[in-house]
């Protein structure tokens, strides 16, 4: 290669190279802007707010009604109590006999305690043999929410309330680690601890709770002579000890996202003393209970309107209560008792949420079981057998939804056929028998309106039956006489009402409510006394109460 040759390739490539590099540039550009085309792109939104009043579950579950829906501890207080919590529901009446643990009842719209249905997570507490449930006997430390139906019950219920019904509901699935201890005045001691765990499709919690108080405060006793206060004389309480021990657990197990499988236990055991009037305290009289219930339950979501939503729940509840008066200081004689109750039930139930037509359909059965053994070891009567009451009934809803839901008629019913076995003691320790049989029913119809601007309107319509409870039909061998041919309580009741809601923002909301109500009770159960010691239980009134 000549000098010439040489030269002209150098040239060539000193020409190249500018050539290249821009090439290799321009590569890269293209490159660089294709990686930036498909690279991830974060775009920042406006912030979205959607403003509406939150769907409680209770109103899900009948939302003609008017309902309510209370957790403890969101008053910000250092110990709750369930009758306190109640009596701040508008139309709800709480009775309370005492402080921490006294007995308390409750009643709705002027109707009677046992005309008011309880439930514990849906089961029924409210039974034969426990025709009125004591408030203060129920585990509140295990509570997560209270649901206050005021008329109609809802139909998923296995039991129709005449007067409406209140749902303890424990907690579902996993709740938030909890401990709390607080005391209060006369040596007063609340204190309650929630644990729980989730690991793949299983997750469960642990709650364990106690209440207690000394109860050691001063009165004034005016030694049964209100007109005369020269023998009065301030002294403390005595004999009015409470202790109260709560357990609770729940597992879950989810194998789909459609199905799951509960399993639920609540335990109380209590003790306190029964001191008596205040002029005529009494030192060694007392009251022991024990409850424990327990349920399963298996629930199938729905799909569309040709897979209906199932639920399938066993449960069982006992109770035994110990009443110990050794030296008659009540004036009631001695007594020793060990009262045992009890409840089984098996039920099932059907929702159709989605049927063509804006139609909803719900169906459900329940078969229930319920006995009471009663036992007095200090007085002279002699036990009388076991008394049974069996329940067989079933439920049966239909709604009507147009326009998104803003119309909403219901109409449904439940029908109850129930056969009852009373055994009791008559006179002179000879023991009765009476088998009863009863047949009851309780339609509901219901509509709901949401015209828009936060306004709703509701009204209801609806009967039920109140069956006479243990006591009524065969007494307690003392104070109280049976009749077994009393008859079921007959009340029928509507209401009318309108509501709004403010689309205000978190934290504040502004609502009204406003309701008007009505009932006629026929056929009520009264005791009248029987003789200057007893009383029976008798059907000799009817009632009408109406109010806003």
């Amino acid at each position: 290669m000549g000098a010439r040759d040489a030269w002209a390739i150098a040239t060539l490539l000193c020409l190249a190279a500018p050539t290249a590099a821009a090439g290799a540039s321009s590569l890269r550009d293209e490159a660089r802007r294709a990686d930036s085309t498909f690279a991830d792109t974060v775009l920042t939104l406006p912030e979205v707010r959607v403003i509406e009043r939150r769907v409680i579950e209770a109103e899900r579950r009948i939302p003609t009604a008017f309902t309510s829906e209370i957790r403890p501890g969101a008053r910000g207080g250092a110990l709750d109590l369930l009758p306190e919590l109640l009596s701040a529901v508008p139309g709800v009446h709480v009775q309370q006999y005492g402080g921490l643990g006294a007995f308390s009842v409750m009643s709705m719209r002027g109707s009677s305690p046992g005309q008011v249905a309880v439930f514990l997570d849906g089961m029924p507490l409210t039974s034969a043999a426990r025709g009125v449930v004591n408030l203060g006997a129920l585990p509140i430390s295990a509570v997560e929410k209270i649901e206050v139906y005021r008329g109609p019950t809802p139909l998923a219920f296995g039991l129709a309330g005449p007067g409406g019904a209140i749902d303890l509901v424990t907690p579902h699935g996993t709740v938030a680690p909890e401990l709390r201890v607080a005391r209060g005045s006369f040596d007063t001691w609340d204190a309650r601890g929630f644990a729980s765990r989730a690991i793949g499709r299983w997750s469960g919690w642990l709650h364990a709770g106690y209440q207690g108080s000394r109860g050691d405060f001063a009165y004034l006793d005016d030694n049964a002579t209100p007109f005369n206060a020269g023998d009065d004389r301030v002294v403390t309480r005595a004999n009015n000890r409470f202790d109260a021990l709560t357990g609770a657990a729940s597992i879950g197990w989810r194998p789909r996202d459609d199905f799951r499988i509960d399993g639920r236990g609540e335990w109380r055991a209590q003790r306190q003393g029964a001191p008596g009037l205040g002029s005529l305290p009494t030192l060694h009289t007392s009251l022991a209970t024990a409850f424990g219930i327990g349920q399963v339950e298996a629930v199938l979501e729905g799909r569309g309107w040709a897979r209906p939503r199932l639920a399938l729940r066993a449960a069982r509840d006992r109770t035994c209560s110990r009443f110990e008066d050794p030296f008659a200081e009540l004036g009631l004689g001695t007594h020793d008792t060990d009262d045992r109750l009890g409840a089984d039930q098996l039920e099932l139930h059907l929702d159709w949420d989605h049927l063509p037509g804006a139609l909803a359909l719900e169906s459900g059965g329940t078969l229930r079981h319920e006995d009471a053994t009663l036992r007095d070891d200090a007085d002279a009567w002699p036990d009388p057998a076991s008394s049974v009451r069996r329940r067989a009934g079933g439920a049966l809803g239909v709604s009507f939804r147009p326009w998104n839901e803003r119309v909403l008629l219901h109409a449904g019913e439940r029908w109850e056929r129930l056969r009852d076995a009373l055994r009791s003691v008559g006179v002179g320790g000879i023991e009765r028998a009476s088998d009863v049989d009863r047949a009851l029913h309780a339609p509901q119809l219901g509509a709901r309106v949401l015209p828009g601007l936060g306004l709703e309107l509701k009204a209801n319509w609806s009967k039920a039956d109140r069956a006479p409870d243990f006591l009524e039909l065969f007494g307690n061998q003392g104070t109280v006489l049976g009749n077994p041919a009393l008859l079921p309580e007959r009340l029928e009741s509507w209401d009318a009402g309108a509501g709004w809601s403010a689309p205000t923002r978190e934290p504040w909301r502004a609502s009204l409510r406003w309701a008007h109500f009505e009932s006629r009770a026929r056929d009520l159960i009264l005791y009248t006394r029987n003789s200057p010691s007893t009383v029976r239980a008798m059907n000799v009134s009817a009632a009408r109460v109406r109010g806003e």
